[in-house]
């Protein structure tokens, strides 16, 4: 019970400051780490696909 009460507290929290501190140095910070592992994850489905399923 508790930590769905922490859960709803963090994103309330996260999501007050974003709305407060749009241009924060954190967020673009983020914003970079989380294209990298996207793009991983898209070019890993790629190649797999690639070389198990014979289209490629």
């Amino acid at each position: 019970m508790y930590s769905l009460l922490l859960a709803i507290g963090y994103m309330g929290l996260f999501a007050w400051l974003v709305e407060k501190r749009e241009n924060f140095w954190l967020w673009k910070w983020i914003e970079k780490t989380g294209r990298v592992p996207l793009s991983c994850y898209l070019f890993q489905n790629l190649l797999c696909s690639a070389i198990f399923y014979g289209w490629g």
